[in-house]
């Protein structure tokens, strides 16, 4: 079992916090609003949207889903390709248009996620479902939004910074001893807002060495006055998995832990000039044993901090606007197998966005990223879109991408996997154009096309199967590919949403060898959703994901939810796997077949 304990610097950073926010705010009058994230731009006005494609999922939306983790989520909303070795939320790998699990940035309210270790940890964020607000995704180029990693998209996190008021709480059972229960209480004490969460999901697995036990407890304040916001969050998780055949063919055991906390500053100086600064820390920690029967043959013990600052101004006109901004990180690893290595990442951006005439507007960036081990990297970005009628959008950008090494890409060793300190930063450029058409009210379609220029890819590889997986720079390839959504809401009580990507992938090789990741990308990724609300106290939603992926086993996922409201209380049973497939998304690590789940919410 993970238990998860207060740390003492948290609690003094929060109570030194609060009395900042007392001064600051003693003697001004208050309002409730709270800010709008544009996970695509910088900006912060309508030159900020529709020059690209993106995908919202509110909290309505997650409360109708037949999902308990952000990886869930994830799957069944959006075009991308989730590849989960634990169920349970313990832990998955990100793929957007064809990328790896290195090359998607992770945020929580815009702040990099990025375990520094290994991009395997990527979502081991201390952020409970409860504590979503919406989340935003970004498919294709933004390191001159956001820097290293930004290749195949970015996924923005937004939790609810202590807006809720009264207490919500929720618990089902289901297939495999499944137990999965949280709570999230909000109050105010004068001008502040609280909310405190706590989540679990446990279960004795599917099959051998697949049982969890994951835990989340969050604590969020905001407090808003009439020219200035400031926010806290801090969370902690604890998660205890069965491993079995992550990495290698062993009944494997892991054990994380996360702590992140971070404070926000916004300010209005005047209705031209708005500024923010963010300052966070995150720990984590990574217990590995790679043969649970025979445990001293090879642990690995990873403790990862990271310490950031960010600062942005925005300049606003009323045809154009600029924001400038830079960032400071901290990087530092203590390991047992890959050393103790520390580096440094800083950057300096700036993003503006003007009209040309009355139905044209253009968005150019550019950042400069310094890192002390590989150099400088610089990321230009130009996008445009174009009203061609009331219900016609034209949208195209093009920019240059970047990502460095990981910890373990330059230093692991071990019986199966070996890294090179010599590893080069994966770059290249990407390209998107589209349509956004708006048929009837209610209704849209989105048609992307999209291309992408690798050079310098990183994967692990091997020759023979008996081999030992080195990562390298494996040379240069090129993604082509294509995304279609519509989103229709056929009547007031039924709505339906499909969503397709095909993907077209050349791979330039030196020589024949292995993948151990590329093989995972499917070629088609089809994802349904169907929401129908019966009458106001019976609705469902039913969501369809298939995989067609030459190199695995194609599969079909039917997941449906049916809730009843009563009151204040939701009762509700999930079915997941309705076709009982049998699948993998990782090759070797098997997946649930049928489940199901039985529970209720209720709120005071």
């Amino acid at each position: 079992m993970v238990y998860i304990m207060p740390n003492r610097n948290i609690s003094k950073i929060l109570f030194i916090s609060l009395i900042l926010i007392a001064v600051e705010l003693k003697g001004q009058k208050l309002y409730y609003g709270e800010p709008v994230t544009i996970t695509a731009s910088r900006l912060q006005s309508s030159f900020a949207d529709g020059y690209r494609e993106t995908y919202i999922i509110t909290e309505e939306q997650i409360k109708s889903m037949p999902v308990n983790s952000i990886a869930e989520i994830l799957s069944v909303a959006a075009p991308l390709n989730i590849r989960t070795r634990g169920t349970g939320g313990s832990q998955s790998d990100i793929s957007i248009r064809g990328s790896s699990f290195e090359q998607v940035v992770i945020l929580v309210d815009g702040i990099r996620m990025n375990n520094p270790q290994t991009g395997h940890h990527n979502l081991d964020i201390p952020v409970s479902v409860s504590d979503i607000k919406s989340i935003e995704i970004l498919p294709g180029h933004a390191s001159s939004i956001y820097g290293a990693d930004a290749y195949g998209g970015v996924i923005n996190i937004i939790t609810k910074s202590g807006s809720l008021t009264g207490t919500n709480f929720f618990v089902d059972f289901g297939s495999f001893n499944s137990v999965n229960t949280g709570i999230k209480t909000g109050f105010s004490t004068g001008h502040v807002r609280h909310s405190f969460s706590y989540q679990k999901n446990s279960s004795h697995g599917h099959t051998y060495d697949t049982d969890y036990n994951n835990q989340f407890l969050n604590y969020t304040s905001s407090v808003t006055s009439n020219k200035s916001r400031i926010a806290l969050f801090a969370g902690l998780s604890g998660k205890n998995f069965g491993a079995a055949n992550f990495y290698a063919p062993f009944p494997s055991r892991e054990k994380t832990s996360s702590l992140f906390s971070k404070i926000e500053f916004t300010r209005v100086i005047n209705p031209q000039i708005n500024l923010s600064a963010q300052a966070y820390a995150r720990k984590h920690n990574d217990h590995f044993v790679l043969d649970q029967s025979r445990p001293e043959w090879y642990v690995n013990d990873h403790k990862t901090y990271v310490y950031g600052l960010n600062f942005q101004i925005n300049f606003k006109g009323r045809k154009s606007e600029l924001a400038l901004g830079s960032a400071l990180i901290y990087e530092r690893l203590v390991s047992s197998s890959l050393n103790n290595h520390s580096q440094i990442r800083s950057s300096v951006f700036a993003e503006s966005g003007f009209k040309l005439g009355y139905m044209t507007s253009v968005n150019t960036g550019i950042r400069f990223d310094f890192q002390d081990l590989l150099g400088l990297e610089t990321n230009p970005t130009i996008s445009i879109k174009h009203s061609i009628s009331k219900s016609i959008d034209f949208r195209a950008s093009s920019g240059r991408i970047f990502r460095t090494p990981t910890f373990t890409e330059l230093y692991y060793s071990s019986p199966v996997n070996r890294g090179d300190a010599n590893l080069e930063p994966e770059t290249g450029w990407s390209f998107e154009t589209g349509f956004d058409i708006y048929p009837a009210e209610g209704s849209k379609i989105l048609f992307t096309f999209f291309t992408r220029k690798e050079q310098n890819r990183i994967d692990w590889i091997r020759y023979k199967d008996n081999d030992v997986w080195n990562a390298v720079n494996k040379g240069a390839a090129r993604v082509n590919g294509f995304s279609l959504i519509l989103d229709n809401r056929i009547s007031d009580k039924t709505k339906l949403k499909l969503m397709y990507q095909r993907l077209f992938r050349k791979d330039i090789k030196a020589s024949d060898y292995i993948s151990k990741y590329d093989i995972t990308v499917p070629d088609h990724n089809i994802t349904a959703s169907f929401n129908r609300e019966f009458s106001e106290k019976f609705f469902n939603t039913t969501t369809i994901h298939m995989n067609i992926n030459p190199e695995l086993d194609n599969y079909l996922l039917v997941d449906s939810k049916f809730t009843v409201k009563i009151k204040k209380q939701n009762l509700y049973i999930i079915f997941k796997n309705l076709l009982n497939e049998k699948y993998q998304m990782i090759p070797g690590v098997i997946m649930p077949q049928r489940s199901i789940y039985a529970g209720f919410s209720y709120s005071l």
